[in-house]
């Protein structure tokens, strides 16, 4: 059975209903995903308050896709929890409860307090994050000096 454009599921690893995705655009056959943990993930996003519809922040209106490391707390859990369930080409529409979003503090003085939170988003891409040096350990540091040795300098 195919995922219509109304049909709403939820992607929240609790299975709450805290992070409902409504697809708005399939992914193309055969696109990659979903991201695993670990990779940094490339959308466009639009943010808006649940509760009246006022738009607190898009990338679109920047200008330039956002990043994030996916599944580390870099954002909201309903973004890394939502991201982990799409594919590249993917649009969608989550709409995120208060605590999978900026919970009891907010993030004034755009988000309110308890506020849920709907985003339009698109999976652009996503790659495996490069390492800095302090994460890695002796073999991968050895690992990467020899890649870049046979590189060289150009």
């Amino acid at each position: 059975m195919s995922e219509s454009a109304t049909e709403l599921i939820d992607v929240s690893t609790a299975q709450d209903g805290g992070i409902m995705k409504c697809i708005t655009r399939k992914a193309p056959e055969g696109a990659a995903g979903p991201p695993p943990d670990g990779y940094e993930v490339t959308a466009h996003y639009t943010g808006t308050l649940k509760s009246d519809g006022s738009k607190f922040d898009s990338s679109h209106d920047r200008g330039k896709p956002f990043q994030f490391t996916i599944g580390q707390g870099q954002v909201i859990a309903g973004w890394d929890q939502g991201f982990a369930s799409m594919h590249i080409g993917e649009a969608a529409t989550l709409t995120i409860r208060a605590e999978y979003g900026y919970g009891a503090s907010g993030s004034p003085p755009t988000i309110p307090a308890n506020a849920d939170l709907v985003f339009d988003v698109e999976l652009i891409g996503f790659n495996e994050k490069k390492k800095e040096k302090w994460e890695m350990g002796s073999e991968e540091k050895t690992k990467a000096a020899v890649e870049l040795k046979e590189e060289g300098t150009g």
